[in-house]
């Protein structure tokens, strides 16, 4: 049986990251992610996003990739699911979520997907994470 994290519960904002405030990344968003131990936490942070914009998180644990969306190619593959569209905080974001006891041996692959102010898109790096 696979199992999908719910990234939804326990947002916590840390604040801006050094990358994201003094724009030393450009090109896009960057997608980090440690952690991942069952009954454990993950943590979860997005930087490098651009003033304005909102994003969502997409997640699967069926492979990673390609799949292919109105927004271009992503590297997870279908079916998966998205997290609700969270605003940038000075440029990033961060949460943590707890990662159920079931997902033991599981391997989760992750992308942003930035939604720009000004109408566009842009993909972050893609994550993959096993539980263990």
């Amino acid at each position: 049986m696979k199992y999908i994290l719910s990234l939804i519960p326990t947002l916590a904002l840390l604040g801006a990251s050094l990358f994201a405030t003094t724009g030393l990344l450009g090109g896009g968003p960057t997608l980090t992610v440690t952690g991942g131990e069952p009954g454990g936490y993950m943590h979860i942070t997005v930087s490098g996003l651009a003033t304005g914009s909102e994003f969502v998180l997409v997640l699967s644990s069926l492979g990673p990739g390609p799949t292919a969306t109105p927004f271009g190619d992503i590297a997870v593959t279908a079916p998966f699911r998205l997290t609700p569209r969270f605003q940038e905080v000075a440029g990033s974001f961060n949460w943590t979520s707890t990662v159920p006891l079931g997902a033991a041996g599981a391997t989760f692959y992750m992308q942003v997907v930035e939604f720009e102010a000004g109408g566009g898109t842009t993909t972050s790096n893609p994550a993959t994470i096993s539980v263990e």
